[in-house]
């Protein structure tokens, strides 16, 4: 049962690492143009995202410990990853365009406008892993193990997301794009990890039967 619950999670554990890098290698495809790509605006970008990471990874774990959150709830956070990533390119015109009004220069209004932007994506994102960790482990004997795997499937899902929008995605497709291909990818992930949970319990409950 234990393995039958780590081998479910590969998909999100993968995708969600690959998000993750996807957007924030992109993220300055959306602030660049009105505050440009200066080491201040990438400071922004890195230093925002991995602090909401870390909101995601505390919440998550706190819910993973109270509520008992499991398979189903990490297809429910990466479901709705998709939904947040998907939000960021239709309102990221109008959040850059106050943030440039404001005439805070280029490094604060790239702050203000990543903090805007990205907050509810990044923290959901990092919310999945440590509920992907609470579910996959059932013993602490082999705690270590499962969590590096889990975490080594992530890690290649990043190393995915650094390169394919840089190198493929936005140099062919655009930033919108871009964003809705990250986003496709949560959702399909997401859903059909959704369907096999439902189909799994369903198949359970007529077992039990």
């Amino acid at each position: 049962m234990a393995s039958s619950a780590r081998i479910r999670l590969y998909p999100a554990a993968f995708s969600g690492g690959f998000a993750t890098l996807a957007v924030e290698l992109s993220a300055t495809r959306l602030v660049g143009p009105a505050f440009g790509t200066s080491n201040a605006v990438w400071a922004a970008v890195i230093g925002l995202i991995l602090l909401y990471l870390t909101v995601g990874y505390y919440l998550g774990g706190a819910w993973a410990d109270r509520r008992g959150a499991g398979v189903l709830t990490v297809y429910v956070l990466t479901s709705i990853s998709s939904l947040a990533i998907v939000a960021i390119p239709a309102v990221a015109p109008m959040v850059v365009a106050s943030c440039s009004a404001m005439g805070l220069g280029a490094g604060a209004g790239a702050f203000l406008s990543v903090a805007v932007l990205f907050g509810p994506a990044m923290i959901t994102l990092g919310s999945i892993s440590p509920i992907a960790v609470k579910a996959a482990v059932s013993d602490l004997v082999d705690a270590g193990r499962v969590t590096g795997k889990l975490y080594a499937i992530s890690t290649v899902g990043s190393l995915v997301g650094a390169f394919m929008p840089v190198l493929w995605w936005l140099p062919e497709w655009g930033t919108s794009r871009t964003f809705l291909s990250i986003a496709g990818i949560q959702a399909i992930v997401g859903l059909a990890g959704l369907g096999a949970e439902a189909l799994r319990r369903t198949s359970g409950e007529m077992g039990g039967r």
